[in-house]
């Protein structure tokens, strides 16, 4: 009964959350932007355990994720070396019914996490993605302190070179501009390197179902992976997953663009990330999830 009256408390904040963050939103860049040019999206996920690069946050209780973005298009060229420039920002939490650290005054004890996020992204010769961000996180439950990090991404489209097979390869670097992860001793930089090949599993007209097989394997460049001692380890961990997603065709196209999703994720620890997860090395996450773009 408690943990259903929890449960109930967690989803109504949700919903509230989520519903104010597309007023705003919307409200925000409707008068600033062409509406051609501007899109949004938002969703709620569920994942059974919250591990951010390999590191444990929570592994009990019910985990709900919601997310809203806009993003507009600054610029297009269709026969420059710089196809179009994107700017996007968005807004993502963490409920934890669970309370996960928070301080016993705080009214919204569920409220573990927010995350406010800004990129720049510029297509180069139709194939690369350079992009930057600034990323900016703390606890509404107070559970931790306030962080920043500047990331800068590349990804390469090599759907052109290997069609159906293509990897959609990769690689991200990020740098701790405010306070320091909670397991590091210095602002931490971080390495990753990614692939997700993926195709359609089962064609046809109305909902096909898609299946992708992302990778991705961290690495600690300084100060990130460090046990109680403050030495480093460069390896942090592998994450391969399989995730299923399908398109909502039913859903009238004056309510958006509707998807649902859901895989798991097989998370392979380095030592000192194994450390901070009561010593497992192994982790099998479930996660499912729901979106809607216009």
């Amino acid at each position: 009964m408690i943990f259903s009256q929890r449960v109930s408390k967690v989803f109504a904040a949700v919903l509230v959350v989520c519903a104010v963050q597309v007023l705003f939103f919307v409200n925000s860049y409707a008068g600033v932007f062409d509406r051609e040019n501007i899109s949004f999206c938002a969703g709620i996920d569920y994942t059974s355990q919250y591990f951010s690069r390999g590191i444990l946050y929570e592994n009990e209780g019910l985990l709900i994720q919601p997310y809203v973005q806009a993003t507009t298009r600054l610029y297009e060229d269709c026969l420059g070396p710089v196809n179009s420039i994107d700017w996007t920002a968005g807004l993502w939490h963490s409920f934890n019914s669970n309370k996960t650290g928070a301080d016993p005054a705080s009214n919204i004890r569920s409220w573990y996490e927010t995350d406010l996020y800004n990129w720049l992204s510029f297509q180069l010769w139709e194939k690369y993605t350079l992009a930057t961000a600034w990323h900016v996180w703390w606890s509404p439950s107070n559970a931790f302190s306030r962080g920043q990090t500047w990331r800068v991404k590349l990804s390469y489209d090599d759907s052109g070179l290997l069609g159906p097979w293509a990897l959609q390869p990769h690689l991200m670097y990020l740098k701790e501009t405010e306070n320091e992860s909670d397991y590091g001793q210095g602002r931490g930089e971080y390495l990753e390197v990614g692939i997700a090949p993926g195709f359609t599993l089962i064609d046809r007209v109305i909902n096909p179902v898609s299946i992708s097989f992302p990778v991705t394997v961290g690495f600690g460049l300084d100060d990130y992976y460090q046990d109680a001692s403050g030495d480093d380890e460069a390896f942090g961990y592998v994450n391969a997953g399989v995730v299923l997603s399908m398109p909502l065709e039913g859903v009238s196209e004056k309510y958006g663009s509707w998807s649902v999703h859901a895989g798991l994720d097989f998370l392979y620890l380095g030592q000192n990330a194994e450390s901070l997860n009561d010593g497992d090395e192994f982790e099998i996450l479930a996660k499912a999830g729901l979106s809607v773009s216009f």
